[in-house]
């Protein structure tokens, strides 16, 4: 079986290995179905965190959504505003700018996505060696009983 290019999260370097099916529609055209997709999501969210470059605005936008926060929302959090926080993701391949802003963000997903472990392994990578950078290594998933990265 190919790969998927799994375009649908709004990021380009993410690829399924397995977990999706391809149907051919008469009516639709090609349809494809995901296995466990908030699995498939939170994958997605713990791989970012764990990068070791500075989040680009897709991928601060995808952890956005992935948390179900508005863009006011994650402003009240980092005591931004909107508009920093749309400038970000509208710069989709650019290092987001503000770094302190990024780290925070970084550790604010982590409480909400995996909780007080996640939080203080993002915060230890964080003090260590986060650098700026647009480094976006291939994203290659795979899907047994859970999604995880592919060997």
């Amino acid at each position: 079986m190919e790969r998927y290019h799994y375009r649908e999260c709004g990021l380009d370097n993410v690829w399924l290995v397995d977990g999706f099916t391809v149907e051919e529609d008469p009516d639709y055209g090609t349809l494809v179905s995901f296995e466990d997709l908030p699995g498939l999501h939170a994958t997605i969210a713990e791989t970012l965190l764990r990068k070791p470059t500075t989040l680009t605005g897709a991928e601060f936008k995808f952890l956005r959504k992935h948390c179900e926060l508005s863009q006011a929302d994650v402003a009240r959090h980092l005591r931004s505003n909107e508009q920093s926080i749309a400038k970000w993701e509208k710069a989709r391949e650019k290092p987001v700018g503000n770094r302190p802003a990024e780290a925070l963000f970084r550790a604010v997903v982590a409480a909400i996505v995996g909780g007080d472990s996640l939080v203080v392994e993002t915060i230890r990578q964080l003090q260590s060696h986060v650098e700026p950078g647009t480094e976006r290594p291939t994203i290659d998933l795979a899907h047994e009983n859970d999604w995880s990265l592919a060997a």
